[in-house]
């Protein structure tokens, strides 16, 4: 009995021995395994953060460049405004001086016709038309002197008027073409 004893204490022994081995590469393994997963659980959740945080940066540059967009637009629409309402002014004023031009050649067509009454009403009306043009102050008094000349021509019933009202027409059509 002492010698099962000693068989049996011996592979007790040697059983526990196995089993505090196991016991111990069972926990080597489980905190191996352990922090494997702690690290990878970490490295998850900075790739987590990183795509949030680049989420956010691309949703603020979207935010910034639709408002720099909106500004361009803005821009360029004050830019197109400007333009139009510059266009619609010379347009005006090309309109004002071709009545001016109608106004003289009628002018002219009724002296030719000798009808000086009517010559003299579309002279009148010139000179309005050209105050409302508003030309600068030399031109303005230039062209007061040169339509009191031809209205005096036409109260005297000088037919020879018609040239200067033609020659008149003709210097305002030019002055116009070279500021342009």
């Amino acid at each position: 009995m002492s010698e099962d004893m000693t068989l049996f204490g011996r592979l007790g022994r040697a059983m526990r021995r196995l089993l505090v081995v196991v016991f111990v590469a069972g926990l080597g393994f489980a905190g191996g395994w352990y922090f494997a997963y702690q690290r990878a659980n970490a490295g998850r959740q900075a790739l987590i953060d990183s795509q949030q945080s680049t989420e956010r940066q691309l949703a603020d540059l979207k935010t910034e460049t639709a408002a720099e967009i909106a500004t361009l637009e803005k821009q360029v629409l004050e830019a197109q405004k400007a333009e139009l309402e510059r266009a619609l002014e010379r347009a005006k004023r090309r309109l004002a001086v071709d009545e001016v031009l109608e106004s003289l050649a009628a002018a002219s067509v009724d002296v030719e016709a000798r009808n000086f009454g009517r010559a003299v009403q579309k002279i009148d009306q010139t000179a309005l038309d050209l105050e409302s043009m508003a030309p600068s102050t030399d031109v303005r008094r230039e062209l007061e002197g040169l339509l009191k000349e031809i209205r005096s021509g036409l109260e005297q019933l000088d037919p020879s008027v018609a040239e200067r009202i033609t020659g008149l027409a003709r210097d305002l059509e030019q002055g116009l073409e070279s500021s342009r």
